[in-house]
C-alpha cells in the first residue's frame, strides 16, 4: 500500500463542517463518508453514475454495496479501513452498468474521521471514474512495450544518447554490430565508436541539437569493440521532452560491410569472366585503356596486346563434351598466367579466345619473344579426367603505338593478326601489318556500308535454274544475293558475306532473303510455272537463331506457298558446328514439310553417322569435283561414288557448276537427279528465270 500524501493524513475535521469544506476543496466526481462501522453514511449524488441508487448504498458496507469492490482488492484493503488508515488513489474494476460486458475503473481515496479526543468516527473521501484514463495508460504502457519491443528486436543498430552525446539506451543489434554490451556502453561518448581521425563526425551530430533540426543522414567508417573498421550509414533524430525542449537524439545505425562485400562481389563478377575469374573484354578494353594512359611518351615507350586463340578447339567440345572443354579452358588461363609476366594482364576474350597486354616498354622482340613462349605453352598436352589431349594455339600481335592509338583499336588489330596466323595453317604467330590494316580498313567500309545496305535497297536476288537431268525440265531455282554497291557495283556474295556474318547482319539479311525468294516464287506461279521450287541458303548462324522455324513458317504463310515449294541449304560445316542442334532444328523444319539439302558436299567434314542421322532430302555435289569431270579420274570417282552413297540413303543428287555436254552426260548416266551450272543458265534476274521456267516446262 502505498504512503498517504498529506492531503490523506487523519482528519480531525467534525463529520458535519469538516466533510463540507473537504467537498469544496477536493475536485473528486463523488464524495462519500462511512460511520464508525465502516458503513456508507453518506453518498454523494454523482455516484449514480454506477447505475445504482443512492439509498441503497446508505447503511452497507463497501464490500456488501450492490456495485461492491472485486474480493482480490478487499483482500488489501479492508485491513487499510480496519486499521482506520488513510489511502490515495487506490483503482478497481467493476462491472458496467452500461455494458456488463464491459467494466468501469473507479479511483478513489479517503481519510479517518477523529473526534478532538482521538476516536474514531467513521471514514470520508472522494472517487471518480477513470475508464478512460485507465484506457490510455493502459494504451501508452502498450505502445511503451512495442516500441522497447521494436528497439530491442530491430536488425538495425539503434542508438539513444543525451545533448553531451553520451549513450543512453543500445539495443541488442548495436551489441552485435559493435561488439560492446550495454554496462560497457552506456554512459560512453559516441566518439568510442570510430578512430580519432572520425571524430569529427561526432561534432557533427552534436551541432544537430538544434531548434529547427530535422533527421540528418552521414555515412562514418566506424571501429568494432576488437578494433576492425565497419562502414556505417546513420540517420539521426532529435528527441523532445513534453515541452519541446531537446534531451538527445535518437540514431539508427546500418552495417555496410555486407552490403559493401556484395557490391564488390557484383562488380568484379560483371568484370570478370567466371570460369578462368580472368577479366572479360569489357574489363580489359578499360584496363588497356588505364595501361596507355600510363605510358608517359609514347614514342619512347611501347606495349604489346597478344591475343591467342586454342585451334579446333571446337573439335574438343564435340568430341568430348563441354565439361571437359571448360576444364581445358580453364587450365589455359592457368598457364598463361603462369608464364606471361607479372605486370602483364592476361584476359579471356570469348569462348577459347585470351589476351596478353605486354605492358613494360614491350618491342616487337619482347612480343615475338613472349608470344613464342605462350604458343608453345598452350601446345602443350592437356591431361584431364584421364585424357591427354593435343591442341595448337594460333597468336595475333599488335603493339602501340604503331598499329593502334586506343585500346578498341589495338585489341581489333591483335584479334585481325591472329585470324591471319589462323588462315596461314594455324599454330602461327604472326604480327598486324601495312597489309593486314588496309584489308581492315576495306572490312570495316564494306561492315559500314553493309549495314545500310538492306534500307537502301541494294540488296537483290538473282536466280540459277535447276533441271531435272533426264527430261530436261525446271525444277527448281536458286536464290543467289547480289549486293548492288552505289560506288563499287555489283560485289561477289564471297566478299561480303563473311563480313555480314561476323558482324551479326546475316540473320536480318537472311529474313530479307527468304521472304523475297518466298515473294518471288508466288509471282511465278501466279505466272504459270509449274513445279518448280525455290532453294535458299542457310549460314550456320541462322541456324542457331530461336526464330528461325517461326520465320520460315511465316513466310510460307504470307505468300501462300506449300512447305514443299521451299528448300533450305546448309553447308557441311553448318550442319556439323553442332549436330545435336542442327537435327532438332532441322527436324522442325522438315515437319513444315521444307526440303533440306547440304550444299556443298564432299568439302566438309561430316561423317556418314552423322549424315545418316540428319533429316534431309539432297545432297548438292560440289562444283570442284563436277568441273574436272573429263580429265580426273579421281573426280569422276569421287561424283559417281556421291551419287550411289546418296542414293543408298535415298538422297537426291544435285550436281552444281555443270559447264560442258560431257559433264551432263556423265552424270546422267550415273543417276545424278537434278542438274545446275552455266550449261543451262547463270545466274539471272527473276523474270528470266521465268521465262526460263515457262520454256523449260513440263508438257501438258
Amino acid at each position: 500500500m502505498p504512503e498517504p500524501s498529506d492531503a490523506c493524513r487523519p482528519s480531525r475535521l467534525q463529520p458535519s463542517g469538516g466533510a463540507e469544506a473537504l467537498r469544496l476543496r477536493l475536485t473528486a466526481t463523488w464524495y462519500w463518508r462511512l460511520d464508525a462501522q465502516l458503513r456508507f453514511a453518506q453518498v454523494d449524488e454523482a455516484m449514480q453514475c454506477l447505475g445504482i441508487e443512492l439509498a441503497d448504498w446508505l447503511g452497507r458496507s463497501p464490500w456488501d454495496a450492490p456495485n461492491r469492490m472485486p474480493d482480490a482488492f478487499w483482500a488489501a484493503h479492508r485491513g487499510v479501513l480496519l486499521a482506520h488508515r488513510p489511502f490515495a488513489d487506490l483503482q478497481y474494476e467493476v462491472p458496467s452498468p452500461r455494458d456488463r460486458t464491459a467494466g468501469l475503473w473507479l479511483q478513489t481515496s479517503g481519510e479517518p474521521l477523529l473526534d478532538d479526543q482521538g476516536g474514531f468516527l467513521g471514514y470520508h473521501g472522494y472517487g471518480r471514474e477513470v475508464t478512460r484514463e485507465r484506457l490510455v495508460e493502459v494504451a501508452l504502457r502498450a505502445r511503451e512495450q512495442r516500441l522497447s519491443s521494436v528497439f530491442e528486436q530491430s536488425p538495425l543498430a539503434i542508438i539513444e544518447w543525451d545533448t553531451r552525446l553520451r549513450v543512453r539506451r543500445w539495443n541488442l543489434a548495436a551489441e552485435r554490430i559493435f561488439g560492446w554490451a550495454p554496462e560497457e556502453i552506456l554512459g560512453q561518448h559516441a566518439r568510442i565508436l570510430s578512430r580519432p581521425e572520425q571524430h569529427h563526425v561526432y561534432e557533427l551530430m552534436g551541432e544537430y541539437i538544434a531548434p529547427d533540426s530535422v533527421p540528418r543522414k552521414h555515412m562514418a567508417q566506424n571501429l568494432h569493440k576488437f578494433g576492425h573498421e565497419l562502414p556505417c550509414s546513420w540517420i539521426t533524430s532529435m528527441l523532445h521532452d513534453d515541452r519541446g525542449q531537446i534531451v538527445g537524439g535518437m540514431s539508427i545505425v546500418e552495417n555496410l560491410t555486407e552490403k559493401r562485400l556484395a557490391e564488390t562481389l557484383i562488380e568484379h563478377m560483371a568484370q570478370h569472366d567466371s570460369l578462368t575469374n580472368l577479366p572479360n573484354r569489357a574489363h580489359l578494353l578499360t584496363l588497356l585503356e588505364q595501361a596507355l594512359a600510363e605510358t608517359e611518351s609514347p614514342t619512347r615507350r611501347q606495349l604489346a596486346v597478344l591475343v591467342l586463340n586454342l585451334d579446333r578447339f571446337k573439335q574438343v567440345n564435340e568430341a568430348h563434351g563441354h565439361a571437359l572443354g571448360d576444364q581445358v579452358l580453364f587450365e589455359v588461363a592457368r598457364r598463361l598466367r603462369d608464364e606471361a609476366p607479372r605486370s602483364a594482364l592476361v584476359a579471356r576474350l570469348a569462348g577459347n579466345e585470351f589476351a596478353v597486354v605486354l605492358r613494360q616498354d614491350a618491342g616487337a622482340r619482347g612480343a615475338h619473344a613472349l608470344g613464342e613462349r605462350l604458343r608453345l605453352c598452350l601446345g602443350a598436352p592437356y591431361l584431364i579426367d584421364g585424357h591427354e589431349l593435343n591442341c595448337t594455339a594460333s597468336v595475333g600481335v599488335a603493339l602501340f603505338p604503331g598499329d593502334g592509338a586506343d585500346a578498341g583499336e589495338l585489341l581489333h588489330h591483335a584479334d585481325a593478326a591472329l585470324t591471319h596466323a589462323k588462315g596461314s595453317g594455324r599454330n602461327q604467330l604472326r604480327f598486324f601489318s601495312a597489309s593486314l590494316k588496309q584489308a581492315v580498313t576495306v572490312r570495316r567500309e564494306v561492315e559500314r556500308d553493309l549495314g545500310h545496305a538492306l534500307r537502301r535497297g541494294e540488296l537483290m536476288l538473282h536466280f540459277q535454274p535447276q533441271v531435272d537431268a533426264q527430261s530436261g525440265v525446271m525444277v527448281g531455282a536458286e536464290a543467289l544475293l547480289r549486293w548492288n554497291h552505289p560506288i563499287n557495283g555489283l560485289i561477289a556474295p564471297v566478299t561480303f558475306i563473311p563480313i555480314a556474318e561476323s558482324a551479326d547482319l546475316i540473320v536480318e539479311i537472311g529474313a530479307w532473303v527468304l521472304d523475297e525468294a518466298c515473294r518471288t516464287l508466288r509471282q511465278w506461279q501466279d505466272q504459270g510455272a509449274r513445279g518448280v521450287s525455290m532453294a535458299v541458303n542457310l549460314s550456320a548462324h541462322q541456324l542457331r537463331d530461336a526464330a528461325l522455324v517461326s520465320l520460315v513458317a511465316g513466310a510460307l504463310q504470307r505468300h501462300g506457298l506449300r512447305g514443299e515449294d521451299l528448300e533450305l541449304e546448309l553447308t557441311e560445316s553448318a550442319a556439323m558446328e553442332d549436330p545435336t542442334v542442327t537435327i532438332d532444328v532441322l527436324q522442325q523444319l522438315r515437319d513444315l514439310q521444307v526440303r533440306l539439302a547440304i550444299d556443298d558436299f564432299g568439302t566438309g567434314y561430316s561423317s556418314l553417322s552423322y549424315l545418316r542421322l540428319l533429316p534431309i532430302h539432297r545432297l548438292k555435289l560440289d562444283q570442284s569435283f563436277v568441273r574436272d569431270i573429263g580429265t580426273e579420274e579421281d573426280d569422276e570417282a569421287i561424283c559417281s561414288a556421291t551419287i550411289a552413297l546418296a542414293h543408298k540413303l535415298k538422297l537426291e543428287v544435285v550436281a552444281e557448276g555443270v559447264g560442258t555436254e560431257l559433264q551432263h552426260q556423265y552424270l546422267r548416266r550415273h543417276g545424278c537427279n537434278v542438274l545446275q551450272g552455266y550449261l543451262f543458265s547463270q545466274p539471272v534476274r527473276a523474270e528470266q528465270a521465268l521465262a526460263f521456267a515457262l520454256t523449260h516446262a513440263p508438257a501438258d
